[in-house]
């Protein structure tokens, strides 16, 4: 909830024309967040807004497409590849 809070505080200072402005309002939200949901659902709801008022999305954008993309990587959830399974630890 403490990222919404942030996000609300951050949308009324950026300008949707300038797409250093909107990467930026992204960064509080990549910095406090454990997965990609929080960026994720901030996307889905500009861009709503957006067609919902008939305006291009400024999420279209090729910086802001980077900053989201590096945010989703970032934020993912990384493997580890485990050591096989040998005969020895098999055998009683």
């Amino acid at each position: 909830m403490l990222h919404v809070i942030k996000f609300m505080h951050f949308k009324n200072r950026y300008d949707h024309h300038n797409p250093l402005s909107l990467s930026s309002l992204f960064a509080p939200l990549i910095m406090d967040a454990k997965t990609a949901s929080p960026i994720e659902s901030a996307v889905h709801g500009i861009t709503w807004v957006h067609d919902l008022v008939g305006e291009r999305s400024p999420l279209a954008q090729l910086l802001v497409k980077d900053v989201l993309a590096g945010a989703q990587r970032l934020l993912a959830d990384h493997t580890s590849k485990k050591e096989p399974i040998t005969v020895s630890q098999l055998e009683p």
